[in-house]
C-alpha cells in the first residue's frame, strides 16, 4: 500500500477513534453532571426548608401582647398563664387570668437571632427573668427565673423557676387595659355584669362556683382552698376585679351597697368571721 494511503488511513482512524472516544466521554459525563446539578439543587432545598425551621426573634415588642403559658418547677408545680400588653419606653401592663387584675410594670428585650432575654419588672427586687426560643416569628418556648424581695434584709432571692411556651400577638381592642372605664351595675343583667366584673354566672376560681341570676343575686358557693402557690392557703380572703382603671388626676366617685348573706345550708358554724368590702388598689 502506498505510504500516502496509509498516512491517511491511520489519520482517518485516529480521528475517527478520538471522535467515538469524545462521545463516549460525553455521554459519561452528562449523566454526571445531571446528577450533580440535581445534587445541588436537593441541597439548595434542604437548606432553604432547614432556614425555615427557626423563628427570628423581633427586634422589639412594642404595641405587643405576649402570652406565657408556665410550669413551675418547684415542687407544688404551680402552673398558669401571664399575659403582658407591652407599649413604648419600656412600659408594661399585665393582665392576671386568675382575678382580672391589671398591674403595671417594666419590661427590657434584647433579642439575637432566634433567642431574646426578656425581663418584667414590678419592683426594684421583685423581677423576671425569661430566656425566649423563637420556633417562628410568633411562638416557641422558654425558661424563666423569678425572684422577690427576702422580706428580711431587703435583697432578691430565687422565688421560682419553670419552662412553658408563648405566643405573641398584635394588641387587640379587647385586651387593651380598661383605662377610664367607667360603668353602674345592678347585678339585674348577668351580661352586662360579666362585662363588668371578671367573674359571672359559671366561672369557678380556687374553689368556688359563681351564680347569677335576672333576680340580681350574685353568689358564690363551694369550700375555698386559697391561692395556688401562696405562703398561707388559709387566708380566705376572695376578690374579684372590676374591669376599670382610674386615673389619680381625675374625681371619681366609687359606690357600692355591700352585704353577707348566707343561705341555711351553709356551714356558718365552721366561720371564724366574714366580711364584704370595697377595696381600692393604687399602682404608680
Amino acid at each position: 500500500m502506498p505510504k500516502l494511503a496509509r498516512y491517511w488511513i491511520n489519520y482517518n482512524l485516529t480521528k475517527r477513534f478520538l471522535a467515538e472516544k469524545l462521545f463516549v466521554l460525553s455521554l459519561l459525563t452528562l449523566p454526571y453532571i445531571m446528577k450533580v446539578k440535581k445534587s445541588s439543587l436537593s441541597l439548595f432545598i434542604l437548606f432553604a426548608f432547614c432556614s425555615t425551621l427557626f423563628g427570628q426573634a423581633p427586634d422589639s415588642l412594642v404595641e405587643q401582647t405576649i402570652t406565657f403559658n408556665y410550669q413551675s418547677s418547684s415542687v407544688d408545680g404551680e402552673s398558669g398563664t401571664a399575659v403582658f400588653n407591652l407599649y413604648e419606653g419600656g412600659k408594661a401592663w399585665e393582665y392576671d387570668t386568675d382575678d382580672g387584675e391589671w398591674e403595671s410594670a417594666t419590661y427590657q428585650w434584647e433579642p439575637t437571632a432566634d433567642k431574646g432575654e426578656f425581663v418584667i419588672q414590678w419592683g426594684e427586687l421583685e423581677y423576671v427573668n425569661i430566656s425566649l426560643s423563637f420556633d417562628s416569628a410568633l411562638t416557641g418556648t422558654f425558661t424563666y427565673v423569678s425572684w422577690d424581695d427576702d422580706g428580711i434584709v431587703g435583697i432578691s432571692n430565687i422565688e421560682d423557676e419553670g419552662t412553658g411556651d408563648f405566643v405573641i400577638s398584635s394588641i387587640s381592642e379587647s385586651n387593651k387595659p380598661p383605662f377610664e372605664r367607667y360603668f353602674s351595675d345592678d347585678f339585674t343583667n348577668p351580661s352586662l355584669t360579666r362585662e363588668n366584673f371578671h367573674l359571672g354566672d359559671g366561672d369557678q376560681s380556687q374553689g368556688i362556683t359563681f351564680e347569677h341570676n335576672a333576680s340580681g343575686f350574685y353568689t358564690i358557693r363551694g369550700l375555698f382552698t386559697g391561692e395556688e402557690g401562696e405562703d398561707d392557703p388559709h387566708d380566705r380572703w376572695f376578690q374579684v376585679s372590676a374591669n376599670s382603671l382610674l386615673p389619680m388626676n381625675k374625681s371619681w366617685v366609687v359606690e357600692a351597697d355591700l352585704n353577707l348573706n348566707f343561705s341555711a345550708s351553709a356551714p356558718t358554724t365552721m366561720l371564724q368571721y366574714a366580711h364584704a368590702a370595697l377595696q381600692l388598689e393604687f399602682d404608680s
